[in-house]
């Protein structure tokens, strides 16, 4: 998503969409992972690793979520849209 995000504001300004789709793709794989490690952490019989791997996950997807939504609105201000 780092560099969707170096493209979407430095790049080619036609390439902004494709930009947009890599970064949403980037986030959908973000979360699939996150929802696949909240699953499995709940079988570990050791409860102080599944809290690690579980506030790991939230860190992951709060910054995934913040990156996003920074890409978004320098895509949307490069294409015209905002």
């Amino acid at each position: 998503m780092k560099f969707a995000q170096i493209v979407g504001e430095q790049g080619n300004t036609n390439a902004v969409t494709d930009t947009a789709v890599a970064a949403h793709l980037a986030w959908a794989a973000i979360e699939g992972a996150a929802l696949n490690v909240r699953i499995n952490t709940v079988s570990l019989k050791d409860r102080q690793r599944a809290t690690q791997f579980n506030t790991t996950v939230s860190t992951t997807v709060e910054e995934a979520r913040q990156l996003i939504e920074q890409i978004k609105a320098a895509i949307e201000v490069r294409a015209g849209l905002g």
